[in-house]
This record gives structure tokens, C-alpha cells and sequence, in this order.
């Protein structure tokens, strides 16, 4: 698939995308940077797999996940890791 088919099959892929899941206005600005870099809107950046473990996460579910991760881990008090964390 040359440059101009991926384009034109991403931007159709995004379409479809977007008609199909409702989303905010920060999520759609974030998938289409995303679909921006040459990557399917049914695809994510850790190639995530769905809890059914039959298919990777698509992009917006990755992103909501995440976001609800964070949040937990904000709530409980939780931060990062980090190397000055280490005993040694």
C-alpha cells in the first residue's frame, strides 16, 4: 500500500470511526493525532489487548482506560516510580 492509500484508508477508517463512537472533544482531537501518524484508530500505542484477549484495544478504549487508571492511581496516592525510589 502506496502513501496515498494508507492516507485515503486511514481517513476513511476515521470516518467511520468517529460515527460509530460518541466521544469528547479532547478524545477526538487526541485519535485524530493519533490516525495523523499513520496508525488506525483500531489500534493503540501499547497494542493493548482487550479483556476478551481476542483483539488488541482500539484507541479509544486505550485512551479511556488509561485515563481511569490515572485517576486511580491519583485517588489513592499512588505516584510513579522512580529511580531515587530505589534503595541502592
Amino acid at each position: 500500500m502506496n502513501y496515498r492509500e494508507k492516507k485515503a484508508f486511514l481517513k476513511k477508517q476515521l470516518a467511520d470511526y468517529e460515527k460509530g463512537n460518541p466521544m469528547t472533544k479532547k478524545e477526538r482531537k487526541e485519535l485524530r493525532e493519533w490516525v495523523g501518524l499513520g496508525n488506525s484508530p483500531y489500534t493503540n500505542p501499547l497494542s493493548f489487548i482487550a479483556e476478551n484477549y481476542l483483539q488488541e484495544m482500539d484507541f479509544l478504549a486505550y485512551l479511556r482506560t488509561e485515563s481511569e487508571r490515572n485517576k486511580e492511581t491519583d485517588r489513592s496516592g499512588e505516584s510513579e516510580a522512580s529511580f531515587d525510589d530505589l534503595p541502592f
